[in-house]
């Protein structure tokens, strides 16, 4: 079970933590829409999938069947 608290207020300017290159692992907050200066976070990329998982099924709002 996802321990991460998924309905923290969204966070669309900045990014959770600007790694080092010499750096492996990061935090993860959900709050924002970058984990990192490239990669979407874990939460962004949850949103993009329930989407696309509507879209194939016919059932989303944002496409055209």
């Amino acid at each position: 079970m996802d321990m991460l608290d998924w309905s923290a207020p969204a966070n669309v300017t900045g990014f959770n933590k600007n790694c080092d290159v010499s750096e492996t692992t990061c935090t993860k907050l959900p709050s924002f829409l970058w984990f990192d200066e490239l990669h979407p976070s874990p939460r962004t990329v949850q949103i993009i999938a329930q989407n696309f998982t509507n879209v194939v099924k016919g059932k989303s709002k944002w496409a055209t069947y």
